[in-house]
């Protein structure tokens, strides 16, 4: 039992050192892609949050339209349909 007790803890101690490594890549990948970006590696932007809340644009339905009596307004169509001749 003690040799499976060891192999356990091996595995465990493995498995966290692979999480603390892929952390720290992911964590480094982060920085560089913020600093490549123009931003600080963490935090915010000269002057911290700012106070007053930025606004978000809204979408302003436009005019309705409606339906006109008689039809569009467009007149005739241009559209020629073909007629079927005999063979």
């Amino acid at each position: 039992m003690e040799i499976r007790d060891q192999r356990g803890k091996k595995m465990l101690v493995t498995i966290l050192i692979g999480f603390l490594i892929l952390s720290l890549l992911v964590a480094w990948s982060v920085v560089r892609m913020r600093v490549d970006a123009g931003l600080p590696a963490w935090g915010y932007r000269e002057g911290g949050p700012t106070g007053t809340p930025t606004p978000i644009p809204t979408n302003t339905p436009g005019p309705t339209p409606t339906a006109h009596p008689g039809g569009s307004e467009a007149g005739p169509s241009s559209i020629q349909i073909p007629t079927a001749s005999a063979p």
